[in-house]
């Protein structure tokens, strides 16, 4: 790297911080150098550079406002217990996590400390 490349890097490095395009910054090094391998066109690196900075955005928004509503803890699958109910056999439950229902346009309900399942 050249002294002249390199104060080029330090200030277009200034620069994003200052923007606060930290997507950017992380990514550009890596990016410029795939490109010059590829021999891609520079409006292509634009495009993939500004295009992760949105989704990084977009990604960091969505995680704000998940953690703003205070939802409660996420569970799965693997979280949920088998023995309650235990009028509703394992195989209904499993079935209403494929969410084929939704599909078919149908829903399902899943009611109070009785917990009874309908597939309307």
């Amino acid at each position: 790297m050249t002294p002249r490349d390199k104060k080029l890097h330090e200030q277009l490095q200034e620069d994003l911080r200052q923007l606060k395009l930290t997507s950017i910054l992380e990514q550009y090094s890596d990016l410029l150098d795939e490109a010059a391998r590829k021999n891609t066109s520079m409006l292509e690196v634009l495009c993939l550079l500004i295009g992760g900075e949105a989704a990084a955005r977009s990604e960091r928004t969505l995680q704000r406002r998940i953690a703003q509503a205070r939802l409660p803890r996420r569970k799965t699958l693997e979280d949920y217990k088998f023995e309650f109910p235990k009028k509703i056999p394992k195989q209904k439950v499993l079935r209403l996590f494929d969410c084929e229902f939704v599909s078919k346009h149908q829903s399902a309900v899943l009611i109070a400390s009785t917990l009874a399942a309908r597939f309307s």
